[in-house]
Formats: C-alpha cells, structure tokens, sequence
C-alpha cells in the first residue's frame, strides 16, 4: 500500500549525472539527487551543486506514456516487417 506523500523525500542515484552531454559543462559523473515534494512536484539537482530543476509529476507520466506507446509501436512495426520477409 502505498503511503501519501506530506514531506520532501529525497535520494541520491549514484553516477547518473553526465554533464556535458547537451552543452552544459565538463565531462563528469556527479550522483543526481532527486526529491519527490509534495504538490505533484519532482526536483532534480546534481551532489554538491545548489541550483535545481523542477518538473510536474504528471508531465514525467506523460512522457513515460508516450515513451511506452513508441516503444510498442516500433515492436509492431517490427514484427510486420520480419513476418513480411517470412522469418516469423
């Protein structure tokens, strides 16, 4: 059963973090820190630095919908195309 969420809970995901990757920065390996808040809000931010970034719970959900509807997609398309060339 899962619990309501009244206070900030935070985790850190150990060497998630790599900067540099869209243009931000170094190349390093900093654990993220993420903190589910209470409102529908998730913030991430990286070990030992202040400034952070907030989404909404619900924009994560969505994007993992349409993640999972791609990934289906790409599957059917997949099985299409081998049973067109007769390896299914």
């Amino acid at each position: 059963m899962a619990t309501l969420l009244t206070r900030p809970v935070t985790r850190i995901v150990e060497g998630w973090c790599k900067r540099g990757v869209f243009g931000l920065g170094a190349h390093t390996n900093r654990p993220l820190v993420v903190t589910l808040m209470p409102g529908g809000i998730i913030r991430f931010r990286e070990k030992g630095r202040q400034k952070y970034m907030e989404v909404a719970i619900e924009s994560c959900y969505n994007l993992a919908l349409k993640a999972e509807v791609e990934s289906q997609r790409r599957e059917k398309a997949k099985r299409k195309r081998m049973k067109k060339r007769g390896l299914l």
